[in-house]
Order: C-alpha cells, then sequence, then structure tokens
C-alpha cells in the first residue's frame, strides 16, 4: 500500500508538470526585444523533477484509467474541471461519472449516495448545488433569529436530489417535579426529552434544477401576481415603485443582472399560490479590519455571528435591526456581498423572507363623488355618515426578514477520550420549554503535558486504573453555551461555565438515589430579566451523571435540571 501511494504521489506530480510543460508550449513566443517573464519557483514543488528527461508524451495518459482516476480523487472538484480542459483524453477521466460521486459522496455524511436524480449524472449534480454542497457537510447550522435563535439540520435527500433544512426542535414527554428524598427542600424536574425535526415547515430546500430554470419560474410567478396586474391598473406599490424591495430573481428580465455569487437563489417551498418567498444568500466572511470596527463587547455584539462565545475561525455580519423592515431598505452593504468564489464562504449563508400583502384601500373616486355610500336608504337619501366606495386598487407592501445561519466546527462538539462532554445536548428550562446547547471543553496546552498518577500503597490495579481515568477527564473547563434561547437568556449566550472539573472544584460524590455515584463540581449559573437584563453570574453545582446526562443544581433557587446529549447523525437520513 505504501508504494501505491509512493507511485500516486510521484505520478500526479510528474503528469501536472508535464501539463504545464504542454500549456506553456501554447503560449506565443514573445516579439523580438520583448524580454519573456521569468519563471518563479513554485510552492510545493520538487526542483528534481526538472531533470527529468523532456519528450513529447505525456505519460500521465499512459496510466490505467484506475490510477488516473486516483489522481484525480486528490484534486478539487474545481482543479479537475481545470484539468478536463487539457485534452480530450484527460476529459474523459475528468467527466467520469464514478469520480464526481465521490465529490458528492465527502459532502453527504450519514447516508450512500446511489443515485444522480433528478439529473442524468453525479456531475451535473454536483454542478447543481455548486458550491452549496458545504451545507450537508457540515450539517448544524445555528441562527441569530431573535433572541430565540434556531437549530436547523441540513441534510441532501437523494431520493429529490434536494439539500434540505428543517428546525431541530424537542418537548419533554415528562412535566413533573418532585422533591429530592435525601433532601426533601430541593425540587428535581423530571426531564424525558423527544428531538425531532420540524418537517412541516423547512428552514432551506434547494433543488437541483439551474438559477436560470428557477429564476423563470418564480419571474412567471410574480409577473403573473404582480408586474401584470399593475400594468392593469388593478395594483399599486409604495410610492409607485414597482420594483422596490424586490430581489432580483422577482424582476422583469430588462433589470440589470446580478453577479452569480451575490445572487440570491429563490427557493419554491410555501406553494404557487402562496404570497411568501424565500430566498438563499452566501455570505462573506467579515475581514480583520471590518470585524474589529463592527464587533462589540455587549450583545448583540454589533450584530457580528456567531457571538464571541462561540470559537469561529470566520464571522460574519448578522442582519439586526435591518432582519425585517419594508423593501426599500438595504439588506447588506455591497461589501458584506460575496462577488467571486473565492469570496463565498462556506460557514455561514443568509436566507430572506419576502412576503408580500395586498390590503384594499378606501378612496373616493374623483368622478364618482356623488354615489350613495352603503348606508343610504332605499329612498336614496343618506342616514348615516357618508362611506366612501371601495377601490378595486390594492396596495401590495413588501415585509422582508433576513437571518444568518452560521455553521460550528466540529472540534467543538465531537467528544474525545479526553474531552468527553463534548456535543450538542438538550435541557430542561422549565417554562421556557427545552433549549439546545453546545457543550464544549476548550483546550488547554497546559493540559496536554499530563503525568500518569503515581500508585498509591495498597492500592488495586482497578482503582489505580479509575483514579487515573478520572484524572484524565476530569480536568480544564467544561462551557454550556445557548444555541437556542429564550427572553431572558437568548442565543449564543452561556447558560453555565466549570472553571475546572478536576480536583480544584470537587464538592462531593453522591450516594443516594437517583444521583447515586455523580460527581459534583462547583459552577456558575447564567441568570436575567427579561430582555437580557441585568444579567448575572450565580452560585450553582453540576452533577455529573455520565458522558451523556447531566444535571445542574441552581442553589438560590432551590431546583435540580437536567440535560442530555442529542445524537445528531440520528436526523440526517431522509425517512
Amino acid at each position: 500500500m505504501a508504494a501505491l501511494h509512493l507511485l500516486l504521489r510521484d505520478t500526479y506530480r510528474f503528469g501536472f508538470m508535464v501539463l504545464e510543460n504542454e500549456v506553456e508550449a501554447m503560449v506565443p513566443t514573445p516579439e523580438v526585444g520583448i524580454e519573456p517573464p521569468k519563471k518563479t519557483a513554485r510552492v510545493g514543488f520538487d526542483s528534481s523533477l526538472s531533470r527529468i528527461p523532456q519528450s513529447s508524451t505525456c505519460y500521465l495518459l499512459l496510466l490505467p484509467t484506475e490510477l488516473v482516476l486516483a489522481i484525480l480523487s486528490y484534486l478539487s472538484p474545481i482543479d479537475v474541471v481545470a484539468v478536463s480542459v487539457t485534452c480530450c483524453t484527460l476529459h474523459t477521466h475528468a467527466t467520469t461519472d464514478l469520480l464526481w460521486q465521490g465529490f458528492i459522496q465527502d459532502n453527504v455524511p450519514g447516508q450512500k449516495i446511489t443515485k444522480p436524480y433528478p439529473c442524468p449524472n453525479f456531475r451535473a449534480l454536483y454542478q447543481a448545488h455548486d458550491t452549496r454542497w458545504c451545507l450537508p457537510r457540515y450539517k448544524i447550522w445555528v441562527s441569530d433569529k431573535d433572541l430565540t435563535g434556531r437549530l436547523v439540520i441540513i441534510r441532501f435527500d437523494q431520493r429529490r436530489g434536494c439539500i434540505e433544512g428543517y428546525q431541530l426542535v424537542a418537548f419533554s414527554k415528562q412535566r413533573a417535579m418532585q422533591p429530592w428524598e435525601a433532601e426533601p427542600s430541593i425540587r428535581i424536574h423530571s426531564f424525558e426529552p423527544e428531538v425531532y425535526l420540524h418537517l412541516d415547515k423547512p428552514i432551506l430546500e434547494l433543488h437541483a434544477v439551474s438559477s436560470q430554470e428557477t429564476n423563470a419560474i418564480y419571474r412567471e410567478r410574480v409577473m403573473t401576481r404582480l408586474i401584470r396586474a399593475m400594468r392593469d391598473g388593478q395594483y399599486a406599490l409604495i410610492n409607485d415603485e414597482p420594483v422596490a424591495g424586490f430581489p432580483a430573481y422577482m424582476l422583469p428580465e430588462t433589470q440589470p443582472a446580478v453577479g452569480r455569487f451575490e445572487a440570491e437563489v429563490p427557493m419554491n417551498m410555501f406553494g404557487p399560490n402562496s404570497a411568501t418567498f424565500c430566498s438563499y444568500m452566501p455570505a462573506r466572511a467579515l475581514s480583520p479590519v471590518e470585524l474589529q470596527s463592527q464587533a462589540t463587547g455587549s450583545f448583540p455584539y454589533g450584530n457580528v455571528w456567531p457571538p464571541p462565545t462561540i470559537p469561529a475561525s470566520e464571522y460574519f455580519m448578522g442582519a439586526g435591526p435591518r432582519a425585517r423592515g419594508h423593501g426599500d431598505e438595504p439588506l447588506f452593504r455591497a461589501e458584506h456581498r460575496p462577488t467571486r468564489r473565492s469570496e463565498v464562504s462556506e460557514l455561514a449563508f443568509h436566507t430572506r423572507k419576502f412576503l408580500t400583502h395586498p390590503f384594499p384601500i378606501i378612496a373616493r373616486e374623483e368622478n364618482n363623488t356623488d354615489t350613495p355610500s352603503p348606508a343610504a336608504n332605499s329612498s336614496g337619501t343618506n342616514s348615516g355618515p357618508s362611506v366612501p366606495p371601495r377601490s378595486n386598487r390594492a396596495i401590495y407592501i413588501p415585509f422582508h426578514e433576513v437571518t444568518t445561519y452560521a455553521t460550528l466546527d466540529p472540534k467543538l462538539y465531537t467528544p474525545t477520550k479526553d474531552k468527553p462532554f463534548r456535543g450538542i445536548w438538550v435541557g430542561d428550562y422549565s417554562g421556557h420549554g427545552c433549549e439546545f446547547l453546545l457543550m464544549t471543553q476548550p483546550d488547554n496546552d497546559e493540559e496536554t503535558q499530563l503525568e500518569s498518577p503515581k500508585s498509591k500503597e495498597g492500592e488495586t490495579d482497578e482503582d489505580y486504573e479509575k483514579r487515573k481515568y478520572e484524572q484524565r477527564i476530569y480536568r480544564g473547563s467544561l462551557e454550556a453555551i445557548k444555541l437556542t434561547g429564550d427572553p431572558n437568556i437568548p442565543r449564543g449566550e452561556l447558560t453555565f461555565r466549570v472553571d475546572d472539573l478536576g480536583p480544584e472544584a470537587y464538592v462531593r460524590t453522591i450516594q443516594d438515589e437517583p444521583f447515586k455515584g455523580a460527581r459534583v463540581v462547583k459552577s456558575m449559573g447564567h441568570i436575567a430579566d427579561n430582555g437580557f437584563q441585568h444579567d448575572q453570574f450565580i452560585e450553582s453545582q453540576l452533577f455529573i451523571l455520565s458522558h451523556d446526562r447531566l444535571a445542574q443544581y441552581w442553589i438560590e433557587w432551590g431546583h435540580i435540571s437536567y440535560f442530555e446529549r442529542v445524537n445528531i447523525d440520528d436526523f440526517l437520513v431522509p425517512r
């Protein structure tokens, strides 16, 4: 196997060196007196390959198809497309369906891709969802919607060739409170969560059709319901502006085109007769300078998403106060929208819900001023105040809602043998219902230097291994960050934290049911008034029941609430 890897590596490097020579041979010879451009060294290129004898034969093309496909599989899809235009033979290899099936499979966790429906082949399917395959790959997305936020699971449904996203919701099948027998003054909230996807209301639905086809469908729908009606004098817009506030795909074809990567992608989720439109918008990350000038130290942090409590490699401009408004308000400044492929981020996106409501207006027609009102009696005299007739005109008020979604670094929620509590959890928040949390254990460079404990005199091997295991996992801090929030503590804020899981914060080991054997450590719970006002951290305790179940004892309130791990992989396969 090692020899095969070396062969693939050397073949890949030599083959593309030959391809480069062929491309250079296609460049016309410079005119006399003009110095040709100097060649620059390439990063990662072995200069020893330049000593290989040059010939007109491309040895890469002489390799078996299996080896060529193996080499191409190490490239990105964009690079494979570039290779496909070099010659007919490589074009045949680069368009092999098996290769593109693998590219799609790399972006669809939890299920095996077997068919390219509705496209004729996997290459066409990949192209149909180009720049959007990151959505099912990262699968977990959190939004900045209001104070509550959303946790959305995005997956690929190969039955429809559709990338779909649904909100993850939960409720407790038991809503009871009982005193703890060991300490009757403490009340225990029973908690048996049922977690599921809200399939009746999709958040995202991107079908495998070209943007031109989708835009044509939406344009016909809007032109029929709005533009044509305005031409007939039946409808009017605010300030008589027929295009103010409408997305580009809803406008007549005479409107100027929008760049491919900044254009909104319409999503047909509400039916052909609905007045609600929804679109997907790619996002561009803020530069370090923009982030420094935009972010603030307090909620809502300058509308930057994700918030500073969630570690991220890229941050984005959220909708903030512009999340809702009339159509004449700008959504984002031009610099916040990507204009080229390199600016399209794989870690965030925006959705825009566009609502049009026809409101009938009451107005007296100029040539019907003497028309009796409905309050007039049969004799033609008015028995009440004059009521003008209802006009056949209606006013369309465009209204939009923009939401920003960002994904989570898989490292934050993937448990390890040393960080077993990392993950997505669901917690009981009494009157607020169930809320989802990101339980993370930050890395600490000092923790990596862990020495094995010395055995104690008279200690059995079993006790020593247990103590060694506990020393490895019960160390460092633990933070519980709300992915969905409530009017008191919003999304993106800490709900509790443990500064040290080790001996410094250790309180006791409980010997009474239902928490027998649980390790208790000191923690700090986060509370606030409505609207996240006057927030503070109060003393609390964390009961560690297992790697999949925790309990928080709110000392000041005298009650215990549970938290339970959620297995996200259970929701990745459409059924």
